[in-house]
């Protein structure tokens, strides 16, 4: 992947590192509880008493991801988000959350990436594989000493995320929720990042509430918008599955 330009590459990575999405969005766009969205952004306090009420120890944790300027408000970035879309794969597939915080940082000394968003992984339901790119691409099996692994028989995650290559690292630019064979697309560089319909700069949720206002006729939103009659439908069943 070639280089992009200067300012591209100034503009695309402030619109990834941009606060866009609030703790609501990246619980509905992620598909996570906000209370979940919200102890893996912004970290916590426990503290654990004993049966007479007494502390017994107290302590925190950081968020799961590694932030920057959104570190001390609520508000997400575009690779934050993607963060905690992979965060979520990864516990989905059976991973403590311990073990995915030593992948990060395993990885960040590896590559010098703060992001899950910044790199292309791999789950094998037990394990995290980091692809390494360069002259001799290779797999490599993170907590594992550097464990060489076989990539046919783990399941690609990133499948739905677009790259960029910008001052020689690659982020995730792009996200496409249902697949690249989808029509809806989550580009922080349209409609503040919110879920559009590819090649339109309309996004879903305008696209619900007219449906909504027009009776459910999708003809009449179809007219309305000058827009095909199935991506209205897309934008629609997008919105119902992010409701459901």
């Amino acid at each position: 992947m070639s280089e992009l330009s200067s300012n591209y590459q100034d503009d695309l990575i402030a619109a990834l590192r941009a606060p866009s999405y609030p703790i609501t969005e990246v619980s509905r766009l992620v598909g996570i509880t906000r209370y979940r969205t919200r102890r893996w952004l912004k970290g916590y306090e426990y503290k654990y008493k004993g049966n007479g009420g007494k502390a017994l120890f107290d302590g925190s944790q950081e968020s799961l991801v590694n932030r920057g300027i959104t570190k001390e408000i609520v508000y997400a970035s575009f690779l934050e988000l993607i963060d905690l879309l992979f965060v979520k794969e990864f516990v989905n597939a059976g991973l403590s959350l311990p073990r995915i915080r030593k992948a990060l940082d395993e990885t960040r000394k590896r590559t010098g990436a703060i992001h899950f968003a910044s790199n292309k992984f791999i789950t094998s339901g037990k394990d995290i594989v980091l692809e390494v790119s360069g002259n001799n691409p290779s797999m490599i099996v993170l907590l594992t000493g550097g464990q060489s692994a076989i990539p046919n028989i783990f399941e690609r995650i990133g499948t739905r995320v677009d790259y960029e290559k910008i001052t020689g690292m690659e982020y995730a630019s792009r996200w496409f929720p249902e697949g690249r064979d989808g029509m809806i697309v989550v580009d922080p560089q349209i409609s503040f990042g919110r879920p559009t319909i590819i090649g339109r700069r309309v996004t879903t949720a305008s696209v619900f509430e007219l449906f909504k206002g027009e009776n459910k006729q999708f003809d009449s939103v179809s007219q309305w918008l000058d827009i095909p009659n199935a991506q209205v439908q897309a934008a629609v069943n997008y919105e119902y599955s992010l409701a459901a």
